[in-house]
């Protein structure tokens, strides 16, 4: 573990990590989250001094809605010409908002308001070969979805294909694709997961059932391996088998009494590039940091990171981070390796609304490479 320091820093850190952390709106839930935090600080040194750091070098247009409002992002690969590549965002207010690879909205659609929306490609629908985007819809308790031009990148709402959903609060959503084959993970603040076979026509069924104790929201599916990834949010980190048919039960992998997690565990994302390389990539709300777990190596906890601002200062640092996403393909020249994306809960400087950063996967990739990032030190 990293070096500790003495007991005023630790008492520091721990407090703003306490004060970061959504669950503490009181003063007996701040105290409660300060001596956790203390604890946390004690055991793992997770101070905001003792992890890494990389930079932003783009953000978002700011949504049009004050307050809470950006919420988790999922990246779209141009097939022919990756630096045409998307990132679209939902807006908690609004709708989904759609960028370019420079943080540019190229498209608004407002339709209500979506909390998490993922990203499959090549998937068959109704006897063609589309792009498809889910969202949850918490104006409609139904999954929104859209199609995404492979030529154009427009990103078109299939009205006729919405999805009503038997949830009390629709909240997080993660996709699967088996084959070209998509299907859906939604799961509602009460703990409920639906996994939802996707077709075209009005034929989407729900194909499983399952349930949390508390409340989850990110999760992903590496499509590799076929698991689903899943946060229990004041809990830690799941995972199961991703096959509707599978009979094998969930395994709690990382939790947030034994790793330096923070509460709340928010978004989830994958990396992968190379053959036998996978990351798991976990927001760790509560101390504004990412977790990085490597897929390769039994799911290990490898270390943690922070995104700090822009080396020119136009870009402020991240904080309380609720969506992620990333991919390990090159979008062209300047992002040979990849994208990070991360929503970041406070613009403070300038002060904006929220929007969503960038960060350069090469950045993350020389952590990795170097001892700063190793768990172990």
């Amino acid at each position: 573990m990293v070096n500790m320091k003495n007991t005023g820093d630790r008492l520091l850190s721990a407090s703003r990590c306490a004060a970061g952390n959504k669950l503490t709106n009181s003063r007996a839930g701040h105290t409660s989250a300060l001596l956790i935090c203390v604890l946390l600080v004690t055991l793992y040194g997770c101070n905001a001094d003792d992890y890494p750091s990389v930079h932003a070098f783009a953000e978002t247009d700011s949504v049009p809605d004050e307050g809470d409002a950006a919420d988790d992002p999922a990246i779209w690969v141009h097939p022919s010409e990756p630096d045409k590549s998307l990132v679209l965002g939902t807006n908690k207010r609004r709708g989904l908002e759609v960028y370019d690879l420079h943080g540019n909205r190229i498209q608004s659609l407002e339709l209500g308001n979506l909390n998490n929306v993922d990203v499959r490609q090549e998937i068959l629908w109704g006897g063609e070969t589309i792009d498809l985007a889910v969202a949850t819809n918490r104006s409609t308790d139904s999954l929104s979805l859209f199609s995404i031009n492979r030529e154009t990148g427009l990103v078109v709402h299939l009205i006729d294909e919405e999805i009503a959903l038997k949830l009390s609060e629709p909240y997080g959503v993660c996709l699967y694709k088996a084959g070209s084959t998509a299907y859906a993970f939604v799961n509602d603040k009460d703990g409920s997961y639906q996994q939802w076979l996707l077709a075209q026509g009005k034929e989407s069924r729900i194909v499983r059932t399952f349930k949390l104790e508390s409340q989850p929201e990110g999760c992903v599916v590496d499509d590799v391996t076929h698991t689903l990834y899943f946060g229990e949010e004041e809990r830690g980190v799941w995972k199961r088998d991703a096959a509707h048919d599978s009979e094998t039960e969930a395994t709690l992998i990382a939790t947030i009494s034994e790793t330096p997690l923070v509460a709340d565990v928010e978004g989830l994302t994958i990396y992968r590039a190379n053959i036998g390389e996978g990351y798991l990539l976990v927001s760790s709300q509560g101390d504004d940091s990412f977790a990085l777990f490597d897929l390769s190596d039994n799911d290990r906890y490898v270390g943690s990171f922070r995104v700090s601002g822009s080396q020119d200062g136009s870009i402020d640092a991240v904080t309380g981070t609720d969506g992620i996403d990333v991919v390990g393909s090159t979008l062209g020249p300047e992002l040979p390796n990849g994208l990070f994306v991360v929503q970041d809960d406070e613009n403070r400087d300038p002060r904006e609304n929220q929007s969503f950063k960038y960060i350069d996967w090469r950045k993350i990739k020389n952590l990795l490479a170097s001892e700063s990032l190793d768990a172990e030190t």
